[in-house]
């Protein structure tokens, strides 16, 4: 289906709304997705992994189609807070890995860790740690 234009204040997809609460208050733009969610073309595709699968590279672009191409070097950017709710369907509520620098994970500004932090005698305090273990 190719929808050239449609305004709509509430999109659903799939059997419920879950978000409908009588009076409905959901903001105008609300998107209701039923099941899981592909963007771009992950490697999850065509199952799925998650319920939000994103990848950087877009899916192949309609021979017909006149705008530009999507192109993108970031499969997820987010412009304010963030709040990751870990629960028991996996081992580690957050997993980072990869990355094309040795710094995997880079942290601009203070960080805060309430528990027990583990960085295994690796990188550049590595040879401190060393010291402190002998």
């Amino acid at each position: 289906m190719n929808i050239s234009r449609l305004q709509s204040d509430k999109l659903i997809v799939g059997t419920n709304d879950v978000s409908y609460i009588a009076p409905d208050t959901a903001p105008t733009g609300t998107a209701v997705l039923n099941g899981p969610v592909l963007v771009g073309q992950p490697s999850a595709a065509p199952g799925y992994e998650g319920a939000l699968n994103v990848a950087s590279n877009g899916a192949a672009q309609n021979s017909l189609d006149i705008q530009p191409a999507y192109q993108s070097s970031l499969a997820i950017k987010a412009d304010g807070n963030l709040t990751v709710a870990g629960d028991d369907k996996t081992a580690n509520a957050l997993l980072i890995s990869g990355g094309s620098s040795v710094d995997t994970i880079h942290v601009e500004g203070d960080m805060f860790v309430s528990g027990a932090v583990d960085c295994g005698n690796k990188g550049k305090l590595a040879a401190r740690f060393a010291v402190s273990d002998g």
